[in-house]
This record gives structure tokens, sequence and C-alpha cells, in this order.
């Protein structure tokens, strides 16, 4: 498949090679798909992601046209995946994309029932990577001025820096603000960014790292997943007052942040209960390029 013959130029208005996180999100997508589309597991895909935000008597129609005016601002946002003739994914991005809404009237005093089904509805169907805008919102109305408005987008789209910015655009447009905003940074930016980076080096550093490790560190079953919990899911873990100050305390003496204390422990508990002096575990964190 040739993308640029596919697709009329006029809908195009940018082709762009995917980063090395896109392609193990695309991955992970069509790995959910396969397993769904051949009923041997029934998980979604969980790099689809959702935000929900109170919007008690905003207007559904400015509200609408605000969400496709920040689409149209971003580019990400008008993007989907696509194939080209070589087999090779590729960002297509496309010049106009509205983005899919919908509007549901709740019925009290069973509305916060019918407005989480509604939710993990949107969550849980999936995306046709092929096809912009990869996002789509559902705006939950109850009784009065109540109401909720549910982003469902996907990762390959969105990370967890943008969306501050994503929600300071739509409050900027729904104000008729967002002409007032600074021009968005082109997404070429970053890619090239990425590409001035010495990969070559990296391979080394952490070929050191990994050196010392003989097998890998399973701390769940090998068998396969049925499902997967709808994130996000929080697990309280009560610290005293005291303990949080001293670890605070310690993690500003070794000049690092309370997350790397954390790891810390992470790792120490690992290696005793595994019997291990070295482990590899991963941890999500959020990097921007400079």
């Amino acid at each position: 498949m040739d993308v640029r013959a596919e697709m009329p130029t006029a809908e195009l208005a940018d082709l762009l090679p995917l980063t090395p996180m896109a392609h193990a999100l695309l991955y992970q997508a069509e790995l959910a798909s396969t397993r769904a589309s051949a009923g041997t597991d029934t998980s979604f895909d969980p790099y689809v992601v959702q935000l929900e935000l109170a919007v008690q008597g905003a207007d559904p129609e400015r509200l609408r046209e605000a969400l496709d005016a920040v689409v149209g601002r971003h580019e990400m946002l008008r993007s989907a995946v696509r194939y080209d003739k070589f087999g090779r994914p590729v960002q297509v991005v496309l010049r106009d994309v509205a983005l899919p809404w919908t509007v549901h009237d709740l019925a009290f005093p069973n509305g916060e029932i019918q407005a989480r089904r509604i939710a993990d509805a949107e969550r849980r169907r999936p995306f046709d990577l092929a096809r912009a805008p990869l996002a789509r919102a559902a705006l939950l109305r109850g009784d009065g001025t109540r109401a909720r408005l549910v982003i469902t987008v996907h990762h390959l789209v969105i990370d967890g820096w943008s969306l501050p910015i994503l929600l300071y655009d739509l409050a900027a447009a729904y104000s008729g603000g967002l002409d007032q905003l600074p021009d968005v940074t082109p997404y070429r930016a970053h890619l090239l960014a990425e590409q001035r980076l010495d990969r070559g080096a990296a391979k080394v550093a952490w070929a050191q790292v990994t050196s010392r490790l003989s097998e890998p560190t399973l701390i769940a079953g090998t068998g396969p997943v049925s499902d997967v919990t709808r994130l996000p899911v929080r697990i309280p873990v009560p610290i005293a007052a005291a303990d949080l100050a001293a670890i605070e305390r310690r993690a500003r003496e070794q000049g690092v942040g309370l997350a790397t204390v954390v790891n810390a422990a992470w790792a120490v508990l690992l290696g005793a209960q595994l019997g291990h002096r070295s482990v590899a575990f991963g941890s999500v964190v959020s990097m921007s390029s400079r």
C-alpha cells in the first residue's frame, strides 16, 4: 500500500516516521486486536486512556466546537497509523478531522451507574488505528446543570506531558481565546531531536548495565492474561508523617527525587524475595526532548 497514492493530497498534511515508543505501542495495540479477534483473550488495549472532566453548565455545541478547534491545532490529534508499500508503519497526519462526539442524557437516580457503564464502554471500544482521529468524546448530561465530559484517546497520539496542554487549550478554545495562544511546536521538531541522540552510545551503556543480570525478574505468572483491569488503579499505602519526612530528608541528602528512593526500596525488596543481588524492573517515567 502506497499511503500517498491511497489518500488524496488535499486530505494529507504530512507523513511522519514512528518513534521507538510509538512502534512499541502499535505492537501492543495490534497484539490486543489479534487476541480479541481470535477469541483467545478478552483483554482490551491497555493504551487506550480516558479523561473525565466535570463541566457543569457547559454548552454542548460550544464544547464540541472547542474540541474540534483543539484537534485542528494539534497535528498528532489528526493522525493515524498506516503501512507503506514496504510494510513500514508511518504516522499519517490529515488536514481536517472532526472529533467523534456523542451526547447522553442520564436518567436519575441511576445516573451515576449509567455514566460508569458508558465510560467503560467507550474505554473498551477499540480504535481503528488506520483512521484519524484516534480520539473521541462523550458528554454525559445529568439533571440540572450537572455534566461530565469523557475524552477517550489512544496513547499513540497523546502522553502524560500533553494532557495539561490539551486541557489548557480546551479551556482557551471554549472561552474564545485560542487565537491568543503561542503557535504549536511542530511534531517534526521532536523527531529531529530524537534523531540527534547517540543510539550507539546508549546501547553500549545499557549492555554494561544489564551484563550483571543472569535471568529476567519475573513477578507474575507466565500464563495468558484473561483481562486487564480498567485503568487507572490506585492502591493506597498509608505512611506516617514522620516516616514520609524521613524519606524526603534522605532523598535530599542523596540529591535524588522521592521516586528514586521508592524505586531503590522496591529493588531491595525484589532482591530479598528472589534471592538475587541484581534485579531488573521497569518504572514508567515522563521524558521531554530538549
